[in-house]
């Protein structure tokens, strides 16, 4: 019998498991983290009809001469570069514990 000295193939059939459940928590987080860009997307995107100031010039060739105003779009590009760089993470982590899980030796 030789030495698991840990260089080469080794058995990995009880890390499966555990990859999987990786696996399964980083697509959960990625959909998730796909909720909330399209969310921050949204509320970015949302519009109110304001009055226009007094100063305000339109363009020769206009019909429509309503003003409107975005409430939401500060927290809505927050909620958007939040979510994307928490996916990027995401994707890091699962990455990282995926290669550290299945390059481990087999214990007993």
């Amino acid at each position: 019998m030789s030495a698991d000295t840990g260089i080469g193939p080794t058995d990995t059939s009880a890390t499966g498991p555990r990859i999987s459940r990786f696996k399964g928590a980083v697509a959960l987080g990625l959909i998730l983290s796909t909720i909330g860009v399209l969310d921050g997307l949204v509320m970015m995107a949302h519009r109110k009809v304001a009055t226009c100031p007094a100063a305000k010039e339109f363009p020769v060739d206009a019909t429509d001469f309503t003003c409107y105003v975005h409430p939401q779009a500060e927290l809505g590009i927050a909620i958007v570069v939040f979510s994307v760089l928490l996916g990027i993470l995401i994707v890091f982590t699962g990455t990282l514990l995926n290669e550290t899980v299945s390059n481990r030796p087999a214990h007993g």
